[in-house]
């Protein structure tokens, strides 16, 4: 997470290097950059418990053109965290009932999932808003459900304090998203890795945007959610 002072109303240029890690010669390949805004910003529970416009997302696009095969690089252990448990995949058909809890502000049909993504965050067992007061130990139950536009493959990963939680099946998990169902990603958080205040939200990065060119596919990020403590407060 590299995180950037600005000046009001003074342009601040910067150069972004990395390393790719697919792609072979002479391919023409997509990248996307995604920028969070304010990720250092973090609730204390006394001034503000919301994160309110901050940790929101930005995407820009490009491409990429390889002159060599890539080599294989590994993940560096500093940029992610071991603490995901009894992780498991399955689908569910979409209800009326879900479709109605996604309209509030705007009526939701069945036709809308051919052309539109959504998903939803339950923590033990609720959708939250804004934080949550956790134990000091024991599990946190995590339940993320992606459906919407058919055809779409995405991969997802979990989240703590901007870096992601691996299981023993790795740091990401894939979902092809198809008509009339949504697919769902169940887990468990250890507290005891979890200090006084945690961010927590999980990412989609779509893989095949490209070949739905007369829609909008772009990353999910799901709002940021404070985990605490109670010793926190």
């Amino acid at each position: 997470m590299h995180i950037f002072e600005l000046e009001e109303n003074k342009a601040t240029p910067f150069t972004f290097t990395f390393t790719p890690i697919t792609g072979k010669k002479g391919e023409l390949l997509p990248i996307k950059f995604v920028s969070v805004y304010n990720p250092s910003f973090i609730p204390d529970m006394k001034v503000t418990a919301s994160y309110g416009g901050y940790q929101t997302i930005l995407e820009a696009g490009g491409e990429v053109f390889f002159n060599k095969d890539t080599e294989q690089w590994a993940v560096p252990l500093s940029s992610k965290q071991a603490g995901l448990l009894n992780v498991r995949q399955s689908t569910e058909r979409v209800t009326q009932e879900l479709l109605v809890s996604h309209g509030r502000s705007e009526k939701i049909a069945i036709e809308t999932l051919d052309s539109k993504v959504f998903s939803e965050l339950y923590v033990d067992g609720l959708i939250r808003h804004d934080n949550l007061k956790v134990e000091n130990s024991g599990l946190l139950q995590i339940t993320f459900k992606l459906f919407g536009h058919p055809g779409v493959s995405y991969r997802n990963t979990i989240y703590l304090n901007h870096k992601p939680l691996e299981s023993q099946d790795g740091v990401s998990f894939p979902m092809a998203l198809t008509k009339g169902n949504l697919e769902v990603l169940s887990a468990e958080i250890n507290l005891d890795q979890l200090g006084d205040f945690s961010t927590f939200y999980v990412v989609s990065v779509p893989l095949n945007a490209e070949d739905f060119y007369d829609d909008v596919i772009i990353l999910e990020k799901t709002p940021s959610l404070l985990l605490y403590k109670g010793a926190g407060i």
